[in-house]
């Protein structure tokens, strides 16, 4: 009962987070989607993982909203530059694991709110590294994407929405494929994006995904 109510209130923490910091935009998905990610994988991970790695989040994260709550903007902007510091410090000494991946995440998210695009992409990329099978790389990988669409590299971000969509545990591979024919699209590759539009249609028949597929598969046809 004690464990129960204590994941409760951790998810409940990273829930508020999340919601408190996300980023309008394209991205809003993303954060949320990461958000949920960090819930699941604080309630998965073991008793041992979670007392050192989950409470050093969840403290940073109370410890930083409480600072940010009540402190005017300048020394709030220091709050939350000790905040991300002393995340980083942590990933730094701890490595690349499952213990640190949403360490990273929660890091990238900030860096993503922030606009610092390759601040954020090399922290999704981290976080990606330490678990590629899992659903957490295809969250990482596609918001790699997002940011490397961002930073104007469209062959990085090709590639990372493309191995989004090749994992078979992210929830979003729809999504991630209509990504890779868009960015497919702006590569000047249109019979590339035709294919993979059509097989977002051909397997993903119910999903809305598949509807936009048809509109620019119609767009795309009719130019020729």
């Amino acid at each position: 009962m004690a464990n129960e109510k204590e994941e409760k209130t951790l998810e409940s923490k990273f829930e508020n987070f999340f919601t408190k910091s996300k980023y309008i935009w394209i991205s809003l998905l993303c954060i949320v989607v990461v958000a949920l990610a960090i819930i699941v994988t604080v309630l998965s991970v073991s008793s041992s993982q979670k007392n050192k790695a989950a409470n050093f989040l969840e403290d940073e994260i109370f410890a930083y909203e409480k600072a940010v709550s009540s402190m005017d903007q300048d020394t709030a902007a220091k709050a939350e530059s000790d905040f991300i510091a002393n995340l980083e410090s942590y990933v730094a000494s701890k490595g690349k694991n499952n213990k640190t991946i949403r360490v990273y995440m929660t890091l990238a998210s900030k860096y993503m709110e922030k606009e610092d695009w390759q601040k954020s992409v090399d922290n999704w990329q981290a976080a990606a590294s330490c678990d590629k099978k899992s659903y957490l790389a295809g969250i990482a990988e596609f918001n790699s994407g997002v940011c490397y669409e961002q930073l104007g590299d469209l062959e990085k971000a090709l590639a990372s929405y493309e191995k989004a969509a090749g994992n078979k545990n992210f929830h979003l591979i729809p999504h991630a494929l209509f990504s890779q024919a868009r960015v497919l699209e702006a590569l000047s590759d249109s019979e590339k994006a035709v294919e993979v539009y059509t097989k977002i249609i051909d397997t993903y028949a119910d999903d809305e995904w598949a509807n936009l597929a048809k509109s620019r598969i119609i767009y795309l046809t009719s130019e020729k």
